[in-house]
């Protein structure tokens, strides 16, 4: 007997894990730089192109092409921040400079990529499987691999951060850059470190989507915004807390798509957003500052 409802729970924690995969790339990156770097959709849409490109093109293999396009695009991500962001770090209007920035960064790189590959809808054509029977929903290989892949980077990064001497200096940094500096941090080699992990975090959840959906120019919007989205109702603070709100907003995504129509599962998550941001602005996990609660 077929299990709608935890089919649709299935769907929206894949869906939802590429959402906490772009989302804890703008969290680390905004902590660290106090921007949102919107750039990070561009590296989402690019990662996915080039891995279509050294793995169906070429001929690849796919772990070869994966990464070969996760190295390219932190390249990419390295010579964005060294020599665009570097230049603006210091101004007055740092944050809403590099916002302006990074978004037309964003289009750039899609424009490029629509001049490259055109406006064409690719596919790696992997054939459609009924997946594994789990209590009578059905989950893919894809599917799991996508889960599996996203439980090891997050993983990864919550021990990076919470075990690693790269993990206390991005603390550090969060809190004070000054205070930080002081006692010995990098915090230049600190800013770009953290930078190319956005980077990569970004370009994996480019690959792994483009395995299970289409591979669009147009892809990254809606991906930057689900992203943000994800970020906010986390708090922009914690790891565990990103990684939650993407799956919590992947399932509602998922639950509304199906009981009340696909056009409007866009409107509910950015209605949840504004939700947010008028009445716990510092999200699920995240605490006010001690201005917010001084008034």
């Amino acid at each position: 007997m077929e299990n709608v409802f935890l089919q649709l729970i299935i769907n929206g924690i894949v869906i939802g894990s590429i959402y906490a995969l772009i989302a804890s790339g703008f969290s680390i990156v905004f902590n660290i730089q106090k921007f949102i770097n919107i750039a990070h959709g561009g590296i989402y849409i690019l990662s996915a192109f080039l891995a279509y490109y050294f793995i169906k093109i070429l001929g690849t293999s796919y772990i070869i092409g994966i990464f070969s396009s996760i190295i390219c695009c932190n390249i990419i991500g390295y010579l964005i921040d060294t020599f665009v962001y570097e230049k603006l770090k210091n101004t007055s209007q740092r944050s809403l400079s590099l916002l302006i920035l990074s978004f037309s960064i964003f289009i750039f790189i899609q424009s490029i990529i629509l001049l490259s590959f055109g406006g064409n809808v690719y596919s790696y054509g992997i054939i459609a499987e009924i997946g594994y029977n789990f209590y009578g929903a059905y989950i893919t290989k894809i599917q799991l691999f996508i889960l599996f892949i996203t439980l090891i980077v997050f993983l990864g990064l919550f021990f990076l951060l919470k075990k690693t001497w790269l993990g206390r200096s991005m603390k550090a940094i969060a809190d004070d850059e000054i205070v930080a500096s002081t006692i010995g941090i990098n915090v230049t080699l600190v800013n770009e470190v953290t930078f190319l992990i956005g980077t990569t975090l970004s370009a994996i959840a480019g690959i792994l989507i483009s395995f299970e959906q289409n591979i669009e120019f147009n892809m990254g919007l809606m991906a930057v915004l689900k992203g943000i989205t994800a970020s906010i109702i986390a708090g922009m603070g914690s790891v565990l807390g990103v990684f939650l709100s993407g799956l919590i907003l992947g399932i509602i995504e998922s639950i509304s798509a199906f009981y009340l129509s696909s056009t409007w599962k866009d409107a509910i998550s950015f209605g949840i957003l504004i939700l947010f941001l008028l009445f716990r602005p510092y999200g699920l996990f995240g605490f006010k500052s001690r201005k917010e609660i001084g008034g």
